[in-house]
Formats: structure tokens, C-alpha cells, sequence
């Protein structure tokens, strides 16, 4: 797949790439304040641990990060003809 790409193709998967490991960082910042805030709000709610806060905005991303990239691929092959 990667060896038919052209140059342009591999600047806008390089591009997507970078915004979503850039937001990881951001995610998981918004999960922990949610849960503090949910945490002192509703004192009888059970928080979540750390794992959880690290790993549920990754597998999202990662999740995220896939089906764009199928798209953008997919569209790519359809315009291409």
C-alpha cells in the first residue's frame, strides 16, 4: 500500500499522524479533569484509576487514527480510478 503512494498521499498521512499523537496528550487531560471534577461532584462515584485514564484515550485515538486513514486511502484509490 505505502509503495504506490506519492509523495503528496504520504504528506497527508504523515499530517493526520501528527494531529492525532498531538491530541493524545490533550485527551487524556480532558478524561483526568472529568474525572476529578465527576470525582468531587458525586462524592459516591466510583473514579477511575490511571490506566484507564492513559490507555481509553489511546485505544480511541488509535481507533480514530485507523478509520481516517481508511478513508483518506480508500478515496485516494477511487480518485485515482
Amino acid at each position: 500500500m505505502w509503495s504506490k503512494l506519492s509523495a503528496e498521499e504520504r504528506t497527508i498521512f504523515r499530517r493526520i499522524t501528527i494531529v492525532m499523537a498531538a491530541s493524545y496528550p490533550v485527551l487524556v487531560a480532558v478524561a483526568a479533569g472529568v474525572n476529578w471534577t465527576v470525582g468531587h461532584l458525586l462524592p459516591g462515584f466510583a473514579r477511575a484509576s490511571w490506566p484507564e485514564l492513559l490507555y481509553g484515550p489511546a485505544i480511541t485515538l488509535v481507533c480514530v487514527w485507523a478509520m481516517v486513514v481508511l478513508e483518506v486511502w480508500i478515496r485516494l484509490r477511487f480518485r485515482r480510478g
